[in-house]
């Protein structure tokens, strides 16, 4: 019996502030008549992320397209983009001509992408499942076998939140990898950290599952 390798996903991508009354399939029209290197491209709306500085789209498309699109966003000029909440933790922005990079980069660099008359600002997207009770990776919270339980994100411990925590930070997750790995990486922080050793091994894994066509280069 031959086995065959899993197959691996199409790369996704974020679009920051798309407009509320545009339709899905009309967007998805205009994005490939404005964008040269998406004409041929296959590409799929996955879902809308509505957050307070408007709405976000989530768009999977091929490896070849979503190389051609990161890549592109250097010969169409700069483009200044206002630092976001935690996603500028992990990757590098172009601000005013000057490559931000943190040193936790491990994706690719917003870009802009032409939709009608606007210009807008994208990604690569990947977010790793994380339970927002227990706060380990892989499941969400209402999987969780701990979800009637209150556990602080600074220190790990039961029965009080963060905004009252009395102890230093310590990363449960960053602890386990410790006692699993025996290795000695920083616990130091909120287990939310986007600078987060375990954070940052989970995004390495996922994009060992994407199909980016080509081996990807990490930044450094």
């Amino acid at each position: 019996m031959e086995l065959k390798r899993p197959k691996k996903l199409n790369p996704k991508i974020i679009i920051y502030n798309v407009e509320d009354d545009l339709k899905v399939e009309e967007a998805i029209n205009i994005i490939k008549e404005q964008n040269e290197e998406l004409n041929k491209g296959e590409i799929s709306y996955e879902y809308i992320m509505k957050t307070k500085k408007g709405n976000n789209w989530i768009i999977s498309l091929d490896s070849d397209s979503f190389r051609k699109i990161m890549k592109s966003g250097k010969i169409r000029g700069l483009f200044w983009y206002p630092r976001l909440d935690w996603e500028t933790s992990l990757f590098p922005l172009l601000t005013c001509g000057k490559s931000d990079v943190s040193q936790a980069n491990r994706g690719y660099q917003n870009k802009p992408i032409n939709l009608g008359s606007c210009r807008l600002k994208i990604r690569e997207f990947i977010r790793p499942r994380q339970c927002f009770v227990c706060y380990r990776y892989e499941h969400m919270a209402r999987d969780c076998i701990d979800r009637d339980k209150i556990f602080c994100t600074r220190c790990e411990e039961e029965k009080h939140k963060a905004a009252e925590c009395p102890n230093e930070m310590s990363c449960s997750n960053c602890k386990r990898l410790n006692l699993r790995l025996k290795e000695e990486v920083d616990i130091k922080h909120d287990v939310k950290s986007r600078l987060c050793e375990s954070y940052l091994r989970e995004i390495d894994f996922i994009r060992e599952k994407i199909d980016y066509g080509k081996p990807v280069p990490k930044i450094q």
